[in-house]
């Protein structure tokens, strides 16, 4: 009676091993449980959000030298941990057009250690069939921190005459 009773412990006590086992595989390292919300994603006050338009479109004014385009699309920019960086918005030209330019860019630390996560750069390009653009604003900063062309049609050529059809944005 005594050893049924002990097996039949051994096995309650095993039993609960692999479900304590399962939980942690299927929830993953890190994770946390299922009841625990999430922190929310960040949003822009009407004030950040018409701060940073004016901004990304005086800069976009001043690169492409034509106000013919519309701001399409506004939304945060955010590190991955949620914490707010800036706007970002995708604006769209009313016809496609070339021209060469000196790109503000970032090189984004993706280990999002540094303050900012990124460092300023640019990117001297010639482009073509461009009707779409990715533009980053640090509110921090109260600065553009990134201008790229942006769509599948892009063409760019480098400054060394190298070119390519590019379908994917700068940036993170």
């Amino acid at each position: 009676m005594k050893r049924r009773l002990l097996a039949l412990g051994a096995i309650a006590c095993a039993i609960g091993a692999v479900l304590l086992f399962a939980g942690s595989v299927i929830a993953g390292p890190g994770e946390p449980p299922a009841n625990v919300a999430a922190p929310p994603i960040p949003t822009l006050s009407d004030q950040e959000r018409a701060n940073a338009a004016s901004l990304a479109t005086s800069a976009l004014e001043g690169l492409i030298h034509s106000n013919r385009f519309a701001v399409r699309d506004v939304g945060v920019w955010h590190t991955h941990g949620l914490h707010k960086l800036g706007a970002v918005f995708v604006v769209t030209a009313h016809q496609a057009v070339p021209f060469r330019a000196t790109w503000q860019t970032i090189d984004y630390d993706r280990s999002e250690k540094s303050s900012p996560p990124y460092k300023d750069d640019h990117v001297q390009l010639t482009v073509s069939h461009v009707q779409e653009w990715l533009i980053l604003v640090d509110l921090k900063r109260q600065k553009v921190v990134q201008v790229a062309p942006s769509g599948i049609a892009v063409e760019e050529t480098n400054v060394a005459g190298n070119a390519r059809r590019r379908n994917v944005g700068y940036g993170d």
